[in-house]
């Protein structure tokens, strides 16, 4: 799955901008996190059409990139992020980050992953009995 993260300005307004350019395209933010620092924040998001996102994103002058992340469905139970989180440590595994996708079920939950070996990731993923998120956004 392709996320696209976006570079801000640590300052009022900047997100709030990002925003309406992407809303006044149509497009549907199915998931949202940012970071920050002292100088710039990041904005990753997933979307249903990502080249569209980044064509709005870049009209609107802010720089952008697309990344390779991992969904994974996970049991929306006690311990269900711990039981993947404990698998892909046994594999050695590294996350550079991670963050939560919405989805409308009562029995799973959906994580959105950043690893550092995205193909390691999906092997072991394959060989688990975890599942990987592919419905469309």
């Amino acid at each position: 799955m392709k996320q696209l993260s976006v570079f801000l300005e640590n300052s009022p307004g900047s997100l709030l901008r990002l925003t309406e350019a992407l809303a006044q395209a149509e497009v549907n933010l199915r998931a949202l996190t940012v970071s920050e620092n002292a100088d710039f924040g990041i904005v990753r998001i997933l979307v249903h059409d990502i080249e569209h996102a980044a064509s709005v994103v870049k009209a609107a002058n802010f720089i952008c990139s697309q990344t390779d992340v991992v969904a994974v469905e996970i049991p929306d139970r006690t311990g269900g992020l711990f039981s993947v989180l404990k698998e892909f440590e046994n594999k050695g595994l590294n996350i550079e980050y991670m963050y939560s996708l919405q989805v409308r079920s009562k029995d799973k939950a959906v994580m959105i992953f950043r690893f550092k070996d995205t193909e390691k990731a999906l092997n072991v993923i394959k060989n688990t009995k975890f599942v990987l998120f592919e419905e469309p956004l």
